[in-house]
């Protein structure tokens, strides 16, 4: 018995055919399946048929149709959830405002309070070595670190929340137009307007500096150096109006890691003391136990 010898083999997988049709065949075959990506692709569109224009006019409004809905249920949506989110911070921040006027009952306002902080020699000598803001740091931590109650320890009309650290608490005079009178309450406030009487202690210094001129004339006009330093130190103070962001970035950061407290930790101690007391809960009591943002 004779075994068949194979007469035809492919080049490509070296696959072996006695049948010349059966061969045909698997080439055929064989090559589509080798060929690359990019040829492939070529073969079908040559195999496709293709659309006409009005056919791609219209698949292209269809789809073009579909990104615009689709984009305008986003836009609603991211729109819902900010206001939402906004209508959550509004709340939380006019819950701890109520919060406070209930609870930190202070005798003066922030700004009387800045205003009652001593300056001395050694602060209008900051000034002149590094700035008169960076003077100004140095004074309201002084200060501060000898004076460290706890927020209803004593009414200091100056509060911060380690939650909230773009922001700050005071105490300060509130015009209700409506009644046409001044009150007094907590209010809210940025670096810009924390700024507003810090330039009130500017001032302060500048004046500091110019008794100390006038009480040293004699010494400056001795020789040209103390004239030199003496004009580099005029500028200096009279400049310091001219304040940059960085600058009252710098206090109020200082100032509010000195007095920022735990929200949660502050309310909520607050909240128990009250609650051992009576058996009903204030509601605004409740509302720091939530995080801010």
């Amino acid at each position: 018995m004779t075994t068949s010898v194979p007469k035809f083999v492919c080049k490509l997988c070296n696959q072996e055919y006695i049948s010349k049709l059966n061969f045909n065949q698997h080439v055929s075959y064989c090559e589509w399946i080798h060929s690359t990506l990019q040829s492939r692709n070529q073969h079908m569109d040559q195999c496709e048929k293709r659309l006409t224009d009005v056919q791609r006019d219209k698949l292209i409004r269809e789809l073009i149709t579909r990104m615009n809905s689709l984009e305008q249920q986003t836009e609603t949506k991211m729109k819902r959830m900010q206001n939402e989110i906004n209508l959550l911070k509004r709340t939380r921040r006019m819950r701890i405002i109520e919060w406070l006027n209930k609870h930190v009952q202070p005798t003066i306002t922030w700004k009387q309070w800045l205003a009652a902080i001593p300056l001395h020699a050694t602060h209008l000598e900051l000034a002149l070595k590094y700035s008169v803001y960076e003077s100004i740091k140095m004074c309201l931590e002084d200060y501060l670190n000898t004076n460290k109650p706890s927020l209803t320890e004593q009414a200091r009309p100056m509060c911060a929340f380690k939650q909230r650290r773009d922001f700050m608490y005071v105490y300060d005079e509130v015009i209700d137009i409506s009644k046409s009178e001044t009150t007094f309450a907590w209010k809210l406030i940025d670096r810009k307007e924390f700024n507003r009487p810090l330039s009130k202690m500017v001032f302060r210094l500048q004046n500091m500096y110019i008794q100390w001129r006038m009480d040293n004339l004699n010494h400056i006009c001795q020789s040209e150096d103390n004239q030199d330093e003496d004009r580099r130190n005029s500028h200096k103070m009279m400049t310091a109006t001219n304040v940059s962001n960085m600058q009252i970035n710098t206090v109020f950061r200082a100032v509010h890691e000195l007095i920022n407290q735990d929200l949660e930790e502050t309310i909520i101690e607050e909240t128990t003391t009250t609650t051992t007391t009576t058996t009903t809960t204030d509601p605004q009591h409740e509302l720091c136990t939530e995080s801010t943002t």
